[in-house]
């Protein structure tokens, strides 16, 4: 525990370095100015652009209809005005490393390569260079082979669907989103792309025959944390950067968002959640911690996938033990949920189109109501009883 005149000091002359520039070194760099703190605060980042959302890549930027300049989180103004220091395009290693008194890691992640692909055809989707590169390849008579059914891949077909020639997916899992969805939402999101004249191969690789017929490939088979700085700093060892509840990792070292495996109250070990409510949350402990506050009180942590117009939106972590209850439809229908119970308490909820049921499982999630599976499922019953 460190003495109450520490913090004193940190909200008034305390050097504050955040590596990184992304949703959760924006949110750090924030809530610290909004809690007070008068020191220096420079973030580094080695993309161009000001911290922006990534979510919207592979969605309305790759389709076109949002410009990638609305996804910035913040005006360059709001930097400038709250001391702020932007320094974009430099990639930090311990050799440029600036002088701090706090050290914040919020490298996030990159997508994840496969080798024996044509560069000149093969994309990622994790940046906003990303998004503009796959955008300006896709024409009416493209044909799309998409690597990954998990959130990103499943993503960028509903985006794609309809303005290129074919779209292929494979995945070398049993279902689509295989490790976050219940099998019934996966074998409904499955249903609705295939709709839209989206084929699956499951379980499956692709040949490089296969593939070199494609004009376009899309690698989508998850990321890898950007440690490399904390490994140089002897923080870790690759792929194994930890922070504790209040994003510590070391002595005035800090880890932000995708790149620190995190103790959550919500999960029964640490884990890394890639999320922008994890990136929210844990910038928000770091900041807390820094300025000597109490932590943000700990919520289930919660995700979405918008796929066109099937839009998933998640609260916890579904387990393989959970038993599943259906509420507001069935699977296949246009909207339904999928509740998760271990006993009576919800452990995780899945809602397809329906934001309500969402909302409230946001609050429900953790909670042991008695008879709650059961009261789940008689007529008229409503979620907002138990609110």
């Amino acid at each position: 525990m460190r003495p109450p005149f520490f913090y004193a000091v940190a909200k008034l002359m305390t050097n504050v370095v955040i590596i990184g520039a992304g949703q959760a070194a924006c949110q750090t760099a924030v809530s610290l100015r909004q809690g007070g703190f008068n020191g220096a605060i420079n973030l580094y980042g080695d993309e161009l652009y000001l911290p922006y959302e990534r979510p919207p890549l592979s969605k309305a930027v790759l389709t076109g209809d949002q410009e990638p300049e609305r996804t910035l989180l913040r005006s360059e103004a709001y930097y400038l005005e709250n001391k702020i220091g932007m320094h974009l395009g430099q990639t930090i290693t311990v050799q440029n490393l600036p002088s701090y008194d706090i050290l914040v890691l919020a490298t996030g992640m990159s997508p994840r390569t496969l080798s024996g692909f044509p560069a000149s055809k093969t994309h990622v989707l994790r940046t906003i260079n990303d998004a503009e590169r796959l955008r300006l390849s896709v024409a009416r008579d493209t044909r799309v082979l998409i690597l990954g059914a998990g959130f990103i891949g499943l993503e960028a077909a509903a985006a794609l669907a309809g303005k290129v020639n074919e779209i292929k997916v494979y995945d070398l899992a049993s279902q689509v989103m295989g490790r976050a969805a219940a099998e019934p939402i996966a074998s409904s999101a499955q249903i609705a792309l295939e709709a839209k004249g989206i084929t699956f191969c499951l379980q499956k690789s692709v040949s490089a025959e296969e593939a070199d017929s494609y004009d376009l490939i899309l690698i989508a088979v998850g990321g890898e944390a950007n440690d490399q700085l904390a490994v140089e700093l002897g923080l870790c060892e690759p792929g194994k950067l930890k922070a504790d509840r209040n994003s510590l990792v070391a002595d005035n070292i800090y880890a932000v968002g995708d790149v620190a495996i995190a103790q959550h109250n919500f999960l029964p070990q640490p884990a890394r959640l890639e999320s922008v409510d994890q990136a929210i949350y844990s910038a928000k402990c770091a900041a807390a911690h820094i300025l000597g506050n109490e932590l943000p009180p700990a919520a289930a942590p919660w995700f979405w996938s918008f796929q066109g117009d099937w839009k998933l939106q998640m609260v916890g972590i579904w387990c393989s033990d959970l038993r599943p209850v259906f509420y507001g439809g069935q699977p296949g229908d246009q909207s339904f949920s999928v509740f998760g119970f271990r006993n009576d308490k919800l452990i995780a909820a899945q809602c397809v189109n329906r934001p309500a049921d969402f909302a409230a499982s946001r609050r429900l999630v953790g909670i042991d109501y008695p008879n709650f599976d059961q009261r789940i499922q008689e007529e008229g019953f409503k979620l907002k009883m138990l609110l």
